[in-house]
């Protein structure tokens, strides 16, 4: 059962202790609709400058391929998903992180939170 809360998408983000983000439940073509100030700090990226777009922004030359597919596979199995991804800054400077994925039910809406934390 995924948590269920009634808080504002970017409130609910805001109160998470670590770099967050919240996507549109979509396997295909997610679209980030809030994103808090530690993910910020992680990622180098502003808020504005990733509202309505994909998380696949993140990538870069070092990111690994098999990741996306390993993320999808664990969500459809466990509903969360947990692993170790090379990500980009703005500059193209690589960074590691532990990123954890899964489903949360926002005002009766079902969306996708990731929570990001450095590897």
């Amino acid at each position: 059962m995924e948590p269920t809360t009634s808080l504002p998408i970017q409130t609910f983000v805001d109160r998470i202790p670590y770099g967050a983000i919240i996507t549109t439940q979509s396997a295909t073509d997610p679209v980030i609709l809030a994103a808090n100030r530690k993910h910020s700090l992680i990622t180098g990226y502003k808020a504005s400058e990733v509202l309505n777009k994909s998380p696949r922004m993140f990538k870069g030359s070092l990111t690994e391929k098999e990741v996306s597919a390993e993320i999808k596979d664990e969500i459809a199995k466990y509903h969360f998903a947990n692993v170790k991804v090379t990500n980009h800054k703005p500059n193209g400077t690589p960074y590691r992180i532990n990123l954890t994925v899964m489903g949360v039910v926002i005002d009766g809406q079902n969306y996708y939170v990731a929570i990001k934390t450095l590897a």
